[in-house]
C-alpha cells in the first residue's frame, strides 16, 4: 500500500497536463481542418491513453471531500478502461460515475470547441453579449422589426435521445457511452440546475453538468445549418430585386431569437424552427410574430429588455430574478439562525456579487435601493432575533460598525447599518467581512460566467491572440 502511495504522489502531473492538452490541441486543430476520419482516429487514440486515464483519475480525486485510499484509486482507474461498462449499476460509487463522464467529456470537448468557434456569429456563449445584441438591433430606427423568441427550459427532458448521439458524429465505442448516460437522466439533471441556478454558473466540479450542456449545444447548433440554408437560397431570390436580407439569428443555450424587418421571412423562419423542434421531440408550439417597431419589451433569461416610443432600450432584472433573490436570502436566514456571523456575511456576500454580476449591463439604480433595504430588513430581523434581550446601541455596535473607506472592487465606500464582522488571523492582520450593497459599482469585473473553458482557441495552427492565460481544463 505504501509503495502506491509514493508512486502516485511522484508522477510529474505537469507533464502529464501537457501531454493531454497536447492532444487535445490535435483533435480541435484537425476538426477545424474537417478532417474527420483523422478527428475519429486521434479521438480513439486519445481514448485507450493510459495517461489520460491516470489525468482523469487524479483530477476527479482532487475535488472530493472524503479521502480516496490509493485501492480506490486503482479501481477507478482500471474501471476507466472498461468503458463499455458505463452503464450505472448499484456497486458503482459516485466517483467511478463522476470519472467516466469526465472522461467522454475530455475527449469530445476539443472537436466541438472547434465547430463552437466557426459558428460563433450566430451563437454567444455570454448572456450578457446576447442582450446588448438585442437592444442595439432594437435602439435602431426600422420602420418595422419583428421578433420570434422560444425558450426551451421546461421542455429539455423530452428531447430524443437518438438525435443527440446522431449528432454527435463519432466512432461507436463513444456513442454507445453518451447513450448509456443519456439513459441514466443526465438532461433531468441539467434542466434542475439551470431553471434553479440560473445565476450561479460555476459548475468546474459538475462533470454532467458540463457534459450536458456539450451534448446540447451540439444539437441545437444543428438549427444553424437550417438557417443558412434557407438565407442563402433566399439571397438569390432577392438578388434580382435589389433587396437585402438582413435577418438576424441568435441564440444562447436554450433560447432561439430571431429578428427581422420582414414579416413574410422570419414567419417562413418560424416554420423551420417549428418543423426542426418537431423532428427533435419538443411539440411546444413556437408563437407568431411580435412587431417591435414602435414598443419592445422582450424577457430573456430573466433579463428585462424595454422600449417605448422609439427611445433608447433599457435593460432591467426580471420581477422573478428580483423574487427569487429575496426567496433565496430568506431561506438562508431560516436555516441560519445559529450560525457564526462570519460564515453567514460571507454566504449572503457571495450570491449578492453573484447576482449582481449576473445583471451587470443593468443600469437600474431605483431597483438596486429597492432590493438593498429589502435585504437590510430581512438582515436586521435575523439580528434582532439572534439577542432578542440586546438594547439597540449594543447590536449596533457588534453587528452594525460604522465603516469609514473600505475598499469595494477599487472604490471607497462609507456606511452605517452595514452588516460586518472583523476577524484576526495568526499573521495579526485584521480583516473585515462585510455584506456588499446591490448599487455599489464592480467596475465591471464579473464572474467567469462563460460555459466553455476556451482553453482551445489559441492552437498552433490558429493564433487569435485573446487568451494569453490559458487554464487547462
Amino acid at each position: 500500500m505504501k509503495d502506491r502511495i509514493v508512486f502516485w504522489d511522484i508522477l510529474d502531473w505537469d507533464q502529464i497536463r501537457q501531454y493531454v492538452f497536447k492532444f487535445q490541441r490535435k483533435i480541435y486543430s484537425a476538426s477545424l481542418l474537417k478532417e474527420i476520419c483523422r478527428t475519429k482516429f486521434l479521438q480513439k487514440k486519445f481514448l485507450h491513453s493510459k495517461l489520460l486515464k491516470l489525468w482523469i483519475t487524479h483530477q476527479v480525486i482532487k475535488f472530493q471531500k472524503n479521502y480516496i485510499t490509493s485501492f480506490e484509486r486503482h479501481k477507478i482507474f482500471l474501471e476507466l478502461s472498461n468503458i463499455m461498462q458505463i452503464k450505472y449499476k448499484k456497486e458503482n460509487s459516485g466517483v467511478i460515475k463522476e470519472s467516466k463522464i469526465f472522461l467522454i467529456y475530455t475527449i469530445l470537448n476539443p472537436e466541438w470547441e472547434a465547430y463552437f468557434s466557426i459558428q460563433k456569429k450566430h451563437h454567444n456563449f455570454s448572456i450578457t453579449e446576447l442582450v446588448r445584441k438585442i437592444s442595439c438591433i432594437a435602439s435602431r430606427k426600422y420602420s418595422s422589426l419583428y421578433i420570434v423568441k422560444i425558450s426551451l427550459e421546461h421542455q429539455l427532458d423530452l428531447i430524443y435521445l437518438s438525435k443527440i448521439t446522431r449528432r454527435l458524429n463519432t466512432f461507436s465505442l463513444i456513442n454507445d457511452s453518451v447513450n448509456h448516460i443519456l439513459e441514466s437522466g443526465i438532461i433531468r439533471t441539467y434542466k434542475e440546475f439551470l431553471t434553479k441556478k440560473f445565476f450561479i454558473l460555476q459548475y468546474d466540479e459538475r462533470y454532467d453538468i458540463k457534459l450536458s450542456l456539450l451534448l446540447l449545444e451540439a444539437l441545437f447548433s444543428d438549427f444553424s445549418t437550417i438557417f443558412h440554408s434557407y438565407i442563402r437560397k433566399r439571397q438569390v431570390l432577392e438578388i434580382s430585386f435589389y433587396s437585402e436580407v438582413s435577418c438576424q439569428y441568435m441564440r444562447y443555450l436554450h433560447n432561439f431569437i430571431i429578428l427581422d424587418p420582414e414579416k413574410s421571412r422570419i414567419e417562413d423562419v418560424r416554420t423551420l424552427l417549428q418543423y426542426w423542434l418537431y423532428k427533435i421531440g419538443i411539440k411546444k408550439p413556437v408563437k407568431r410574430a411580435k412587431n417591435l417597431s414602435k414598443s419592445l419589451k422582450v424577457e430573456l433569461n430573466h433579463y428585462l429588455i424595454i422600449k417605448n416610443n422609439n427611445k433608447n432600450t433599457r435593460i432591467y432584472p426580471s420581477k422573478y430574478a428580483q423574487a427569487y433573490l429575496l426567496e433565496i436570502i430568506s431561506n438562508i436566514i431560516k436555516k441560519m439562525r445559529n450560525a457564526s456571523l462570519i460564515l453567514f456575511i460571507q454566504l449572503i456576500s457571495t450570491i449578492l456579487k453573484r447576482w449582481k454580476s449576473y445583471f451587470s449591463i443593468c443600469k437600474c439604480s431605483e431597483i438596486f435601493n429597492r432590493l438593498d433595504n429589502l435585504i437590510f430588513q430581512k438582515i436586521r430581523a435575523w439580528v434582532f432575533r439572534r439577542h432578542s434581550n440586546w438594547s439597540k446601541s449594543n447590536v449596533k455596535q457588534k453587528y452594525f460598525a460604522p465603516i469609514v473607506d473600505i475598499k469595494y472592487y477599487k472604490r471607497l465606500y462609507t456606511g452605517n447599518w452595514i452588516l460586518s464582522s472583523s476577524f484576526e488571523s495568526k499573521n495579526l492582520d485584521t480583516a473585515v467581512f462585510i455584506v456588499p450593497k446591490l448599487r455599489w459599482h464592480n467596475c465591471g469585473i464579473k464572474f467567469n460566467t462563460t460555459n466553455f473553458s476556451n482553453s482551445f482557441h489559441l492552437n498552433y495552427l490558429y493564433r487569435y491572440g485573446r487568451y494569453p492565460n490559458l487554464n487547462i481544463l
